[in-house]
């Protein structure tokens, strides 16, 4: 069974974004961000479904001239994060051989322009494979110092020893 999908347009107006849902209706947002909320709930008390109710909805902003611009900027930026993967590629690769060629790691760290610390990291077991912060798989990591406790987004405040995950908490990972 196929999921059906239905398709939006958001268009700006003083107090928000109208959502005009192709074949169903509108309805409105007070933001971009929850246009597609907006369109699935009225979608779903439109025709009677559950909450968890198996579609797709597609909201496209009406942004007239600069939509081109978006386009641009974004087939730019994934030009930037696929020559950046390329990068990081290379740069292991010759870590890797400048330690196989018989350098210190703070020597190839030296040649690379970065800390030795770096080159252990592109050098680790898996780090030829496409990795992700450990920060992710885990969670957030609470760290004490001292008296005091620092703590990422969401973890909690009890103190603790050790370093330990929190995995109800929630991480940003910036690339």
């Amino acid at each position: 069974m196929s999921t059906k999908t239905y398709r939006a347009e958001a268009v700006r107006w003083e107090k928000g974004w109208e959502v005009h849902i192709e074949g169903v209706g509108v309805t409105q947002s007070h933001s971009l961000a929850g246009t597609e909320q907006a369109a699935r709930d009225y979608i779903s008390s439109l025709y009677d479904l559950a909450d968890n109710a198996d579609f797709e909805v597609t909201v496209t902003p009406r942004l007239g001239e600069i939509a081109e611009l978006v386009q641009t900027a974004k087939a730019k930026r994934n030009e930037a994060d696929e020559a950046n993967s390329a990068a990081a590629a290379a740069v292991r690769l010759v870590a890797a051989k400048l330690l196989a060629k018989g350098l210190s790691t703070a020597d190839a760290a030296t040649v690379l322009g970065v800390t030795k610390g770096r080159v252990s990291q592109l050098t680790s077991a898996g780090a030829a494979t496409k990795r992700t912060s450990t920060a992710t798989k885990a969670g957030p990591v609470r760290v004490t110092r001292g008296s005091k406790v620092h703590k990422a987004r969401g973890a909690s405040t009890t103190k603790h020893k050790k370093a330990e995950p929190d995995p109800k908490a929630a991480v940003r990972v910036s690339r």
